[in-house]
């Protein structure tokens, strides 16, 4: 998968490029779970409300509460930093929303994996309601 989506993100870039659109902010990684399998969407985030071409599409991320951190280390130690953010929530009374999630890749491809960082954001299912 990591194949895939390095993929996709060169041709993500390559397509803004060539449209004079440049990133205002981190790649992203949107991930949806469904009972069929995984969906990704990778792209960056981009200043200007940008159209597509039906390749290139834009996505809007959820407006919605999340827990959220920063993992610093290797792709693959990631299950654990989301557990963790999983605890973070239970802590608090609320539950992660499974279906979706994205992550913001802070670094760029050439860092090394000891010190790529990684912000997690998950929707909660049930998030805190404020007191009045």
């Amino acid at each position: 998968m990591a194949e895939l989506v390095g993929q996709a993100f060169g041709t993500v870039a390559a397509h803004l490029a060539q449209e004079g659109v440049s990133p205002s902010g981190p790649a992203i990684g949107f991930y949806e779970i469904r009972p069929d399998g995984l969906t990704a969407s990778v792209g960056f985030v981009v200043e200007e409300p940008y159209e597509g071409d039906g390749t290139v599409v834009p996505l809007d991320l959820p407006r919605c509460q999340v827990v959220t951190g920063v993992h610093v280390g290797p792709y693959d130690h990631l299950p654990a930093a989301y557990e963790a953010l999983r605890e973070a929530a239970a802590e608090q009374g609320c539950t992660v929303d499974e279906s979706e999630m994205w992550e913001e890749y802070l670094t760029g491809p050439d860092t090394t994996p000891q010190e790529t960082r990684t912000r997690i954001s998950w929707p909660l299912q049930d998030p805190p309601h404020a007191h009045v």
